[in-house]
């Protein structure tokens, strides 16, 4: 049977509680889409490894991160979105406006994904702390930006690491350079963008199945949990774990309203 394991731990610096009929607060990261009325599906497009690219100036670029005996490295925030301003012409409009203006979300558009959320540093702990990996896992993380507790994941033994996030853009500028950085084998990693939705079908076409599947502070609408819920039902095997890191009581909530 399947385990859905929540609410190992608080965030330490949480204080605004909301309920499920809260309005989506813009500070806050998601994994899927927030619109509260009918949501527009996004298609999600596979990325190949072969994108991932060296890191320029790393000594003046990267932030380190340890958990237990792990240590890890990730590009620096300020350096993605400065990168991000330089080629704008390169990237969508909704994403190059969202960082120019210092905004976390614009939702359906831009999943906050070019930051570190302090819940996945908080997952990462955890999973260190607790070992909960077993050697030759299958992992996906969902909604994975800077993908820390992905690269974590790989770096404790897991056979395959697949990264999910809304946002192409946070793939290819922050998400593909942290796993360069951190010299995971990129045979075991593969990406993909878009929607949740479309990702489960594309997922389901593939045959993949998930033993461990991890994400956090990525839900914040009503509108957005059926589709996290169909991930979690839909790929992951059934001696698998689901380990969310909610940022809010409102994801902790809404994560309990239906057990799988």
């Amino acid at each position: 049977m399947s385990a859905f394991r929540f609410n190992f731990a608080a965030c330490s610096e949480e204080e605004d509680k909301q309920t499920a009929d809260d309005t989506v607060d813009a500070s806050c990261q998601t994994g899927g889409d927030t619109n509260q009325g009918a949501p527009a599906a996004v298609e999600v497009e596979w990325i190949p490894v072969t994108q991932i690219k060296d890191v320029t100036n790393a000594s003046e670029t990267v932030a380190d991160y340890n958990f237990g005996c792990y240590c890890l490295q990730t590009v620096s925030a300020t350096s993605v979105e400065k990168q991000l301003l330089q080629e704008k012409s390169k990237w969508t409009d909704v994403v190059v406006s969202a960082v120019s203006s210092h905004s976390d979300l614009v939702a359906g558009q831009y999943e906050g994904g070019l930051k570190i959320w302090e819940c996945s540093v908080d997952l990462c702990h955890y999973m260190a702390d607790s070992d909960v990996l077993g050697a030759g896992s299958r992992v996906l993380e969902l909604g994975c930006g800077g993908a820390l507790p992905g690269i974590l994941a790989a770096k404790m033994g897991a056979s395959s690491v697949h990264f999910q996030d809304f946002n192409k853009e946070v793939l290819e500028l922050y998400t593909m350079p942290n796993i360069h950085l951190n010299n995971l084998d990129r045979s075991t990693c593969t990406f993909f963008s878009g929607d949740w939705g479309s990702f489960v079908s594309l997922a389901l076409h593939r045959k993949h199945v998930y033993d461990v599947i991890l994400t956090s502070e990525t839900i914040y609408s009503v509108a957005s949990y059926p589709k996290l819920h169909n991930v979690f039902t839909s790929l992951l095997a059934s001696s698998g774990t689901v380990y969310p890191y909610p940022e809010s009581e409102f994801e902790d909530t809404v994560v309990k309203q239906r057990s799988l």
